[in-house]
Order: C-alpha cells, then structure tokens, then sequence
C-alpha cells in the first residue's frame, strides 16, 4: 500500500505544478518573456522515434497506455534538451577565456543558454540524433507490455530509456524509468 500511496503523491505533484508552471513564470516576471528558457517540445523526428520506442521496445497497443508513454517520453526528451543546452552553455563559458565566480559562471550559462533557446540553435547531444528508423525491438521479449511480467515491464521501461540515450546509473535513466512506469499506472489505476 505504501508503494501505490508514492505513486499517488507523485501524481498530485507533477499535476500541480504542470498547472503552475506557467502561472509561476507569469508572476515572477510579470509576463511569459521569462518562460523564454524552457526548451523547446520535441521535433517531428523525435517525437517520431517516441512512437517507435512506444510501439516497438514497449510493445504497447495504440490507445491510453500508449499515449502515457508518448508523453513520459517526451517529458524525458525535453529534460535531455534542456541538459544539452546546460552543456553547451557550460562549454561556451569555460573557453570564453576569463576567469568567472561562481555567480558569474552561472549568469554566463543562464545567457548562453536562453540565446540558444530563443534563437532556436538547437544542442548537439545525443537526443538529437534519435531517429525511429534505429529503433529495434527487444529481441527476446514477444509479448504485449500488458501480458508481461513485472520483470519484463521494468526491462522494457529500462530499454526504452536507453533508447534514448541514456545510460544506466545516470540520473535522467532513473528518472525517465519512473515516470514511464508512473504514466502507465496511472492509466490503468486513476485513483491510485
């Protein structure tokens, strides 16, 4: 009971603050022009490669389960983004050839990466070479995601987030394994 009671507060946090995050950049800056660091939703070939990661690696059938994975993934691809940016961001800072504190490192990638973000450049890291025509399915796994065991769940959750280039042991890895696993739950079991 415990497990599912986690699950229930996990969901009532992402609600509210999906809910709030908008309101938040509004409030602290008195228009939209602060949210400008949020990046970007994923591409066509992206979104693309989530569906094949849904339909092949999960084996999940068109409908809600399937969704909740298209947008556990895609919440996941949007944090790797939004790392990528960091990165590059970082990078830019550390060969602009001055010694920086602390404060001005973190204005300098605050800058870097809100002129990346609103320019559209997108980062160079790995989520940006996902592409669906690379997804294969996991070999030894034949059935449906619905008529596999818990292990066989969780391995196809795993599989699933290293098809996106995430390596295990990684703090996007857990969190991407979660939330797909969270998303589908939720879909079967509302109330928790």
């Amino acid at each position: 009971m415990v497990f599912v009671r986690s699950f229930k507060k996990l969901k009532i946090v992402k609600a509210v603050f999906v809910v709030l995050r908008p309101m938040v950049c509004v409030a602290a800056l008195g228009s939209t022009m602060g949210c400008a660091s949020a990046a970007p939703e994923p591409t066509t070939q992206q979104a693309a490669a989530i569906d094949a990661i849904c339909d092949k690696v999960m084996k999940l059938w068109p409908g809600a389960q399937f969704q909740a994975c298209q947008s556990s993934l895609a919440d996941t691809v949007t944090a790797m983004v939004q790392a990528d940016y960091t990165a590059a961001a970082y990078k830019a800072c550390g060969q602009s050839g001055q010694e920086l504190n602390r404060t001005e490192l973190a204005r300098c990638i605050l800058d870097h990466r809100e002129t990346a973000i609103n320019i559209g450049s997108p980062p160079a890291g790995s989520v940006s070479k996902l592409s669906a025509a690379t997804i294969e399915p996991v070999a030894s796994d034949r059935d449906f995601y619905m008529d596999g065991s818990i292990p066989v769940r969780r391995r196809r959750e795993r599989y699933a987030c290293a098809e996106l280039g995430l390596a295990p042991g990684v703090g996007l890895f857990g969190a991407c394994t979660d939330e797909l696993e969270t998303q589908i739950y939720f879909v079967d079991h509302p109330n928790g």
